[in-house]
């Protein structure tokens, strides 16, 4: 069997330890590796190429395969031999210039070269494109798969264990083992998760805005030193919310009113909420749970603690104000003006 694994980053290497694992597992082989890199493409074809009733089953690794020159030749060399027994796990690694385009995918002629390249070794074997901007789908999908659970649970579990695959993985073990076969829900684990630094204040911030709490909110500013992390969270959140509640004065949408009703709005609505990270609208849902809290808000109060927020980070980073005091005095008068 060929595994042709492209990709870059912890993704990249997390596919390729977890077939590598697999296959060990599963067949007990001792790994050959060759390194494209270092010109061992002829003596990879020779030793690849020796078969005999008689051999064992073996295992090649082939590392810095983007490195290959005549990959046709080497792909029709490929087709005529006999892998009944050997597993091969090809390895190509993209890399990255100055302006975060891939190396070998620059222009036209390039990324046509990159295509046919991969056509060609799905023709022979499987291929798997594990990068870095596609980690947080499969963090996603291993919470899913893991608890049984919706996207939009995963979502929320996400926002405050964080991203890191092998943190996350971890948690995911935590929870199960904590759960012992009940039913998932984010209530139950709540108190059990170990929230990264910004799922940390994410959730200080939610009981700052929704239950007024804070107490917790200013121990972590006091801590961490996330000042500018705070403005940026509290602004976001505010800014949701006053959107909201304008939709809510034109009759767009209803504070109390379905997912499915409020869903079938947001899609003429979605530009106005726009990810700033990927500049695409946010899923209607991770909107939709906004609802609850903005409905305890004026318009006239958000957009002047919004201008108050902005008057602060200006502060800040003009060096005018200092952000433990500025910030500190903004969360104690938050609703007393």
């Amino acid at each position: 069997m060929i595994y042709f694994i492209v990709g870059d980053g912890i993704p990249f290497q997390l596919k390729y330890q977890e077939i590598l694992k697999e296959i060990q597992n599963k067949e007990g082989l001792p790994v050959n590796y060759f390194d494209f890199s270092q010109d061992e493409t002829e003596s990879f074809l020779e030793r690849v190429a020796q078969n005999s009733m008689f051999s064992p089953k073996e295992l090649f690794v082939i590392k810095r395969f983007e490195s290959i020159k005549g990959i046709d030749k080497f792909i029709k060399v490929l087709e005529k031999i006999n892998f009944s027994q050997k597993e091969l796990i090809f390895l190509y690694e993209e890399f990255f210039d100055d302006f975060g385009r891939r190396e070998d995918e620059k222009d036209k002629a390039s990324q046509d070269k990159k295509k046919k390249l991969l056509e060609q070794m799905e023709s022979i074997g499987k291929v798997y494109t594990s990068r870095v901007e596609n980690m947080k789908k499969m963090g996603l999908n291993y919470v899913v798969d893991n608890l049984k659970i919706s996207e939009k649970e995963a979502e929320e579990l996400l926002q405050y264990v964080g991203e890191d695959f092998y943190s996350l993985r971890n948690e995911v073990e935590k929870i199960l083992l904590f759960l012992d076969g009940e039913p998932y829900s984010f209530s139950k684990v709540s108190n059990i998760i170990t929230l990264n630094k910004e799922g940390s204040l994410k959730k200080s911030v939610e009981l700052f805005l929704i239950e007024k709490k804070t107490e917790k909110l200013l121990e972590i500013l006091e801590k961490d030193k996330e000042y500018i992390a705070f403005i940026y969270s509290v602004f976001e959140e505010l800014l949701v919310y006053y959107k909201l509640t304008l939709l809510e004065k034109e009759k767009k949408i209803r504070f109390e009113m379905s997912y499915n009703d409020f869903k079938s709005v947001y899609d003429n609505v979605n530009e106005l909420f726009l990810n700033d990270k990927t500049s695409r609208p946010q899923h209607a849902y991770a909107v939709f749970t906004k609802l609850k809290n903005a409905k305890n808000f004026k318009s006239e109060f958000l957009i002047k603690k919004l201008k108050e927020l902005s008057s602060i980070d200006y502060g800040i980073k003009s060096g005018e104000m200092e952000p433990g005091l500025f910030v500190s005095l903004y969360i104690i008068g938050f609703y007393n003006n």
